[in-house]
């Protein structure tokens, strides 16, 4: 049984063009540079952290299914051709949604694999 999880989330705020670092310039952005609007951080962490609330209630009530369903609506990833570069290997291919435990289901050289951690482009 999973007592705790330990969840890391990096949120640009606030932070222009200038304010990121050039190897994640073209693939990056902040709320501030999407909105044309400066966001008062502690805000935003609330806002975040009542939503993470709201889906922690939806995991207890109704299931990990449920937050995979959801997960997969809200990103609209499915059918979508991607690339995912790891370490040392790069797949490219169609994704098929989200598993139970949250990996990214991506149909490469006709094989079904399962990502968990990459970057990913579409």
């Amino acid at each position: 049984m999973i007592r705790f999880v330990v969840v890391g989330i990096g949120l640009n705020v606030n932070m222009t063009k200038r304010d990121l670092p050039a190897e994640v310039r073209p693939k990056a952005t902040s709320l501030l540079l999407e909105t044309k609007k400066h966001y008062e951080r502690a805000a935003v962490c609330g806002i975040l952290l009542d939503n993470l609330e709201v889906y922690y209630r939806v995991l207890q009530e109704r299931g990990v299914e449920e937050i995979c369903r959801l997960w997969e609506d809200r990103a609209r990833i499915r059918g979508i051709e991607m690339e995912v570069s790891q370490i040392d290997k790069t797949f490219r291919g169609t994704s098929e949604g989200i598993d139970r435990h949250g990996a990214l289901l991506l149909r490469h050289r006709g094989k079904l694999i399962r990502v968990i951690a990459g970057d990913v482009n579409i």
